[in-house]
Order: C-alpha cells, then sequence, then structure tokens
C-alpha cells in the first residue's frame, strides 16, 4: 500500500509568467518557487496568452494544460469561462493569487470563490508591493474605490496575506486593519553559481557605469534617476533596461536625459529576459534603482548576486545593503542625497569599490544561506 502524502495542489493566478519576461519579478518570484520547493507541492499555473504590453499570443496551446517542470494553462484573451470552469471543475488545495489589483487573475476568480464556491479552500493573495505608499499614489481613487468595495462585500474576510517582508506586512494591514492573517514569507531568489563567480570587478577613478533595470513606469521613479544626474561631474554612462510600460512616462524621461549635460550619456536598451539579467549587472559598476516601493525586488538581489553594489530608495526590504557597506539607502524625501552619491560613485577609487562589491556579494551569499525563507513558505502553504 503507497502511503505517501499527495502534494498540496496550488492553483496559482498569475498574469504573466514564462515565456514572458517583461512583467519582471513576479515571473521570477513563481518560477523560483516552483524550482526550490516542487517537490514539496504542486504548482498549477493559470496566466494570460501573451506578454506584458504584446498584441499577439504566444506560439503555445492555449486554453489547455501544458505540463512540463510544472503544468501551466494560457488563457486566451477574452476566454472568462475556461478560468470559471478551473475554479469549478478543477481540484486544488490554495488559490493563490499573486496580485490584488489585477481583475482577470486575482479580483474575478476571488470573486467567484468567495460567492459561488464557498469551499474549505484556502485562498492566499499575495500583493506584491501593491499596498505601498508609491503604489497606491498612482490611480488613487480606482484603487481605493475597490479596496472600499471589496470591504463592504466581504471578499478578503478569510484570505491569508503573504507579505514579502515586515514592512509589507505592515502596509496590508494599514489597508486591511491590524487583525488582518500576514504571514511573512520573502520571495525564493533565483539560484546563482556561486563557485564560478568572479569578484575580480574594477573600477576607474571619475567614470562611472550605471545601470537601471527594471519597468519603464512612474512606479520605478525612471525620471527621479535622470534629474538626480544634472550636476554631476566625471563621466557617467547610464543604461537603461527595461520594457517600456507608459509610453508617455518614457517621453517625459526623455525630455530629461535631452538636457542633462554632455558628461552624462544616457542609453535605452530595450527589455531583457531573465537569463540576461546578469550580464547587464556584470557590465555595469552600480545599479540604481529610486523605486517608490518594492515586495521583493528581485533585479536588486541579483545585483548583488552579481557582486554589483547597489543606489535604492528605502522603500524596498533591503535597507541594511547600508549596513553592510554593499551599497547606498536614501529616502526619496532627500533628492540631493541621491545626486550626492552618484558623485561619490563616480569618484570611487579602485580599492574602495573593490571592498563594496565584495560585500555585496557576500551579502547576497549570506541571504542565499538563510534557510528560514523555505521554511517561511513552507509556513504559507501548509499552516
Amino acid at each position: 500500500m503507497d502511503t505517501k502524502k499527495k502534494p498540496k495542489v496550488i492553483l496559482t493566478m498569475l498574469q504573466y509568467y514564462e515565456p514572458g519576461y517583461k512583467a519582471g519579478g513576479p515571473i521570477t518570484t513563481i518560477k523560483n518557487s516552483i524550482h526550490y520547493l516542487s517537490d514539496q507541492y504542486r504548482f498549477r499555473v493559470v496566466t494570460s496568452d501573451r506578454d506584458l504590453g504584446d498584441r499577439a499570443p504566444y506560439p503555445l496551446l492555449l486554453d489547455q494544460w501544458i505540463t512540463g517542470i510544472s503544468e501551466v494553462i494560457y488563457i486566451s484573451r477574452g476566454n472568462c469561462g475556461t478560468m470559471l470552469k478551473l475554479l469549478k471543475q478543477e481540484e486544488y488545495d490554495i488559490l493563490y493569487a499573486n496580485s490584488f489589483f489585477s481583475y482577470a487573475f486575482s479580483i474575478r476568480p476571488i470573486f467567484y470563490h468567495h460567492f459561488f464556491l464557498r469551499s474549505r479552500t484556502k485562498v492566499i493573495v499575495a500583493p506584491r508591493g501593491e499596498f505601498s505608499a508609491g503604489a497606491l499614489s498612482l490611480n488613487t481613487l480606482k484603487k481605493r474605490c475597490f479596496i472600499g468595495l471589496s470591504k463592504a462585500l466581504g471578499l478578503y474576510k478569510h484570505v491569508t496575506w503573504q507579505a514579502s517582508s515586515e514592512i509589507e506586512k505592515q502596509e496590508i494591514q494599514q489597508v486591511f486593519g491590524k487583525l488582518s492573517h500576514v504571514i511573512v514569507a520573502p520571495d525564493l531568489p533565483s539560484k546563482a553559481n556561486y563557485e564560478s563567480q568572479t569578484l575580480r570587478r574594477t573600477k576607474v577613478k571619475g567614470l562611472l557605469r550605471l545601470v537601471f533595470l527594471s519597468r519603464v513606469s512612474k512606479m520605478k521613479n525612471l525620471d527621479f534617476a535622470l534629474k538626480s544626474m544634472q550636476h554631476v561631474t566625471g563621466q557617467v554612462l547610464f543604461t537603461i533596461y527595461g520594457p517600456i510600460e507608459d509610453i508617455l512616462y518614457w517621453e517625459s524621461c526623455q525630455a530629461i536625459a535631452d538636457k542633462l549635460p554632455a558628461n552624462i550619456t544616457v542609453e535605452y536598451k530595450g527589455a531583457v529576459r531573465h537569463d540576461e539579467v546578469k550580464s547587464c549587472m556584470e557590465q555595469n559598476d552600480v545599479f540604481y534603482l529610486p523605486t517608490l516601493g518594492e515586495g521583493f525586488g528581485h533585479a536588486i538581489f541579483e545585483a548583488l548576486q552579481s557582486a554589483c553594489p547597489v543606489l535604492l530608495s528605502d522603500r524596498t526590504p533591503w535597507n541594511d545593503v547600508a549596513d553592510a557597506n554593499a551599497g547606498v539607502v536614501l529616502p526619496l524625501e532627500e533628492p540631493n542625497g541621491f545626486a550626492q552619491a552618484v558623485q561619490q560613485f563616480v569618484d570611487m577609487d579602485a580599492e574602495a569599490y573593490s571592498r563594496m562589491s565584495v560585500n555585496a556579494y557576500a551579502y547576497s551569499l549570506a541571504y542565499m544561506r538563510d534557510s528560514q525563507v523555505i521554511k517561511a513558505h513552507r509556513s504559507l502553504f501548509d499552516e
């Protein structure tokens, strides 16, 4: 008799997933969760049929399960019937929504689950930074209206919330109350081959290769980064990677870049696939992200894994990198501080930079060796 316990089935709702890559963090989050936990849980991913901003669907089988390392179903645009059929007929132990505001892959399935299924199935919602002050400051009225309606309907009364950090836990409780059931389970980072990692990073004093790698949107605050370089002396090559999510915002960023002095060179190189991120970090000296808020920030961690120091706002879970001398963290309320930090990096010599680079690498290695991160996910799914 086979007494082996069947793994819990986690029906994972995610607006964008592989082979897409433009949506960034959430795709990496779920891919990493499957990589670390697939021997204990059975992830079945429900996602859209195209990447962020794409007009055409993937050249894949749609509206049917595809089996590989995990099981994935790509829902064709406008086909809400398949989604509702999945919720009603599939057997699963956990409904796992990886967004709060995604209509098709969070709001609609949770609404249907709440009013028509009423099962004992556990529901987990991971807002992925959507409750940060910066995120809520964008499209404020629309978001506040839905939050108020969801409270009135009791949609989230019995859900378990996943926070990526203690900061995000506080943000969730500020929106849904102190009695909200929140479990802190930090996103699982991408594994790196530390044995093959080289720390022979060097830098030329008076020259800085600065990189921004994220979605080009108000949330990521690229315009702030560009403005901070208006009075920097020395040579700066600022390379921007990422999909343009908001074309009007990008045009405003271009206008700022065009007015920067001749010693500041700005290059936009488009979106990059996840397997190209490490190379982008290794080709630059400092990763710059003055974001309005991050639930985790995979690009930040992958910079650290690549021994690339970081310059960040204080609205990420990585504020202690400054204590480790692995980067600089500053409040957005002090824009002059960012300008001074960029100048300090420009003026930094090879020896000082090498120390910070080694510290960045060591910081990421210590985090990877922390078994508590895996335990937190087991607590999230097994509670």
